[in-house]
C-alpha cells in the first residue's frame, strides 16, 4: 500500500491548527501500519465510489480515493466541510 497526498491536500493540511496537524500525522502513521484500526473509522464515502474517509477526531476528516494499491489523499478538514462537500 502506498499513500500520496495531493497539492490540494497539502494546502488544506497547512491551514489546520498545529494540534490537528500532529493528530493527523499520528492517524496517518496508524493508517499505514493498520488501516482497519478501529479509531480510524476508515470507511467508504457513500456518495462517491472508490473514495474513503478517515476520522482524525470528532471534528476533522480526511478523504482519499483508491487507485490500485495507492491511496490518493485529497481532502482534510472540518467535519462540516466534509458534509458540505461530500
Amino acid at each position: 500500500m502506498r499513500n500520496v497526498r495531493t497539492r490540494e491536500f497539502r494546502g488544506m493540511y497547512a491551514q489546520l491548527p498545529e494540534s490537528i496537524q500532529r493528530l493527523a500525522d499520528d492517524k496517518f502513521r496508524l493508517f499505514e501500519s493498520d488501516p482497519s484500526y478501529p479509531s480510524l473509522q476508515f470507511m467508504k464515502v457513500e456518495s462517491r465510489d472508490g473514495h474513503w474517509k478517515v476520522r482524525i477526531n470528532r471534528n476533522y476528516r480526511a478523504v482519499c480515493r483508491r487507485d490500485g494499491d495507492t491511496y490518493v489523499w485529497y481532502f482534510i478538514g472540518k467535519h462540516a466541510e466534509f458534509d458540505a462537500r461530500f
